[in-house]
């Protein structure tokens, strides 16, 4: 056991957010892709997820951080103090605090390793998680110029595309939930998770695409996700009611949103989808997208 190393509650709330995005930043730096969900850190900054500081002892410095909340967690060790115990120190304390409080009744503990990493795999396996879920991350090297889709196959024929307006709040999250009703995290997205985004300096709602029919029924939507002066850019969701589901919808929107990423001259592109999604994979792999890595979700199953 570390005696080097103290998990604390952070006093300084401000000044913990701006430890956690900079460990984060270099974290993700190393793993070559995000280390901590948009999700995650609304949460954190939100106060739905608790925080825990891993400090040295000597001098206060930052070595990591635990950001815990509902029946999820992530661990994140600053790159320069991996190897030293510090990551085992933290999460047996953590588990431990987990454990002795009676008044949580979590059954089940969740967290992810981002890329190949196999020292997180052995630290968790150890301590009785087991990998359950595996999400591909997959790369479009080159963003070339893709062909104009036909109107869905089967659909109104005036379905028009159009930029997402601030009104659309609420019928998008009502379709987003259904469309990703199987999916845990996608499908808890709330109007006031959608506005913690929407003030996020990568949000444009030009890079937010939806289909809408002749009755403004919104029935499809694809959101990007660039960061600012990026080369690079995130095909962020892309969905599709059930109501259009297998008529071509899907193609158009994500053409739209390979034109768009070409138009504000970003030159390459990633997504990420679940592994086990085996249609949609082929839908992107058929468009030149290749995987590039494998996240996988660990969990803990309590007694």
């Amino acid at each position: 056991m570390t005696t080097f190393a103290k998990l604390s509650k952070p006093s300084d709330f401000d000044a913990a957010l701006e430890r956690v995005s900079a460990i984060t930043s270099r974290a993700s730096n190393v793993a070559g892709q995000s280390v901590l969900s948009d999700q995650a850190l609304i949460e954190v900054k939100s106060g739905v997820r608790q925080l825990r500081l891993i400090t040295r002892v000597s001098d206060g410095k930052p070595l990591g951080f635990i950001a815990y909340g509902g029946h999820e967690f992530d661990l994140i060790i600053d790159p320069d103090f991996r190897k030293q115990g510090i990551g085992s120190f933290a999460l047996d304390e953590f588990l431990n605090e987990l454990d002795s409080n009676k008044a949580d009744q979590t059954s089940a503990l969740h967290t992810w390793v981002h890329g190949e990493d196999s020292a997180a795999e052995k630290l968790l396996s150890a301590r009785g998680f087991k990998a359950d879920r595996s999400l591909l991350k997959l790369v479009l090297r080159e963003i070339k110029p893709v062909p104009s889709a036909d109107s869905p196959r089967g659909q109104d024929t005036q379905i028009q595309l159009r930029n997402f307006q601030e009104s659309d709040v609420d019928a998008w999250v009502k379709l987003n939930a259904e469309v990703f009703a199987a999916h845990p995290e996608q499908s808890a997205i709330t109007a006031t998770d959608v506005a913690d985004r929407m003030r996020e300096s990568w949000f444009d709602a030009h890079n937010f695409i939806l289909a809408t029919n002749s009755s403004g029924e919104i029935l499809g939507y694809c959101w990007l996700k660039v960061q600012p002066g990026a080369s690079e850019g995130e095909v962020y969701v892309l969905g599709v009611s059930p109501r259009a589901s297998g008529s071509g919808l899907g193609s158009k929107l994500f053409n739209a949103g390979l034109a768009r990423l070409s138009e504000i001259g970003v030159k390459s592109a990633f997504l990420y989808v679940e592994a086990e999604n085996l249609t949609a994979l082929r839908i992107y792999q058929k468009s030149g997208f290749e995987i590039d890595s494998r996240s996988a979700q660990w969990s803990r199953i309590r007694s």
